[in-house]
Formats: structure tokens, sequence, C-alpha cells
């Protein structure tokens, strides 16, 4: 939880990485979390019920995580992280991928 994260350790944040987490919460129920599945093939950077995604495609509340950094004065840089399964591979998607994860972090 990155919220209650940056709430516990705020005078301890000097790098913030920008990617997101995409959670399948049907996988959990059909393989559970705690131990990989032998029949069913994983995401790539991520496991069966997870996996990274471009930041504001996931789970992550950056309209929240914004407002706590502000709070703490955190002035550095955000630094985007891309490890998506559905970006990665080519340079044009590469490209892509930052462009709209950089896009989606200024919007917010």
């Amino acid at each position: 939880d990155p919220i209650r994260f940056l709430r516990e350790f705020s005078g301890r944040v000097y790098h913030i990485h920008g990617k997101d987490t995409e959670m399948f919460p049907e996988a959990v129920y059909e393989f559970g979390w705690s131990l990989p599945p032998i029949l069913a093939e994983g995401h790539g950077f991520g496991s069966t019920y997870w996996r990274y995604t471009l930041p504001g495609n996931g789970a992550t509340r950056w309209d929240e995580v914004f407002r706590i950094l502000k709070e703490i004065g955190y002035s550095g840089l955000v630094c985007i992280e891309l490890e998506d399964e559905n970006f990665n591979g080519s340079e044009e998607s590469e490209k892509r991928g930052l462009i709209l994860s950089r896009d989606f972090l200024q919007s917010v």
C-alpha cells in the first residue's frame, strides 16, 4: 500500500518510482497468492494475480500520492520505471509507454 507507506515513512522518502500495479482478484480466487500455480501462466513483470503496469493503469491512487508528497515537501523527481508487458519489447512501444506515463503523471 503506497499510501500507507508514504504516511508511515514520510521522513525517509528520497526517491519515487512512477509505476503501478494491476491486481487480478479472479486469479487470486482461482490460484491463490502464496505459491505460484502449476497450471497457470504469470504475467510479464508480475505473477498470476498481479502485474506492474504504467502509472494510472493500476491500483495506486496517484492523486493521494502527490498530495502526500507535496505535504512532506518532496522536491525530487518521479522516475518512470517501465515494466509493463503491454509496452515492453520494442523501441516504439517502450517510447509510447514512457510518454503515456509522463503525460498521466503530469496530469495528476
